[in-house]
């Protein structure tokens, strides 16, 4: 946890951190169904477990998340994310996690259009920036 400017608040969040037993249990599917590909086609087993490896790099790997003025940056393994804060129209705040949606109304593409927001023990201190800063119509 980490504050770059006064206006502005970081973290860094690896959701396997959290979860070491759900860690050892992806890696241990990634190089079971890996190395059972790569015994029948070398080419397609190493392709198709990047593929695997890509598809849950967000619980793999380490997420850095920016709150500021201008919106949120959730910058992820593969991937860069921002929404400005007029932009957002609904808010789920869970355990380790905040969804952050461009829809009022929930839809069957908040998984593909959601903002994914991971937390560790800093939960508070993130409700409380996001507070500040979400508008008092987004709802909740």
């Amino acid at each position: 946890m980490e504050t770059s400017e006064a206006a502005a608040y970081t973290w860094t969040c690896n959701p396997s951190d959290t979860h070491p037993v759900r860690r050892v249990f992806a890696w241990g599917c990634v190089l079971l169904f890996g190395s059972s590909i790569i015994m029948s086609n070398a080419i397609l087993g190493v392709a198709l477990t990047a593929v695997l490896i890509a598809s849950i790099a967000t619980f793999l790997f380490k997420s850095k998340f920016t709150i500021d003025q201008s919106g949120i940056t959730a910058s992820y393994p593969l991937r860069k994310k921002f929404y400005e804060w007029s932009q957002i129209r609904r808010l789920k705040i869970f355990q380790h996690s905040a969804y952050i949606f461009k829809r009022k109304k929930p839809s069957n593409l908040d998984g593909w259009t959601g903002l994914a927001l991971f937390f560790d023990s800093n939960r508070d201190e993130i409700v409380k920036h996001l507070n500040e800063y979400l508008s008092e119509d987004v709802a909740r």
